[in-house]
């Protein structure tokens, strides 16, 4: 019996070829877009606390809108 090539053998090959252009016919060519950010705001700040150790205060607000398909009744 032959040794096995670390590649695969021919007839892998051939079928991950086909299930890659199988894959590639059954999906969205639109693509399921993800969230929409707005807006990426940030804030930054330093204190100095009772202790004399300095302190970075951040804040960071991000807007996203999500588009989603809703079912619509017959």
């Amino acid at each position: 019996m032959p040794k096995p090539s670390p590649r695969g053998s021919l007839m892998r090959n051939l079928g991950r070829f086909v299930g890659h252009i199988v894959g590639a016919v059954r999906s969205d060519p639109t693509g399921a877009p993800g969230p929409t950010i707005l807006r990426d705001h940030a804030e930054q700040g330093t204190r100095v606390d009772d202790s004399g150790r300095t302190l970075v205060l951040r804040r960071r607000v991000i807007e996203e809108v999500e588009v989603r398909d809703t079912p619509r009744d017959a």
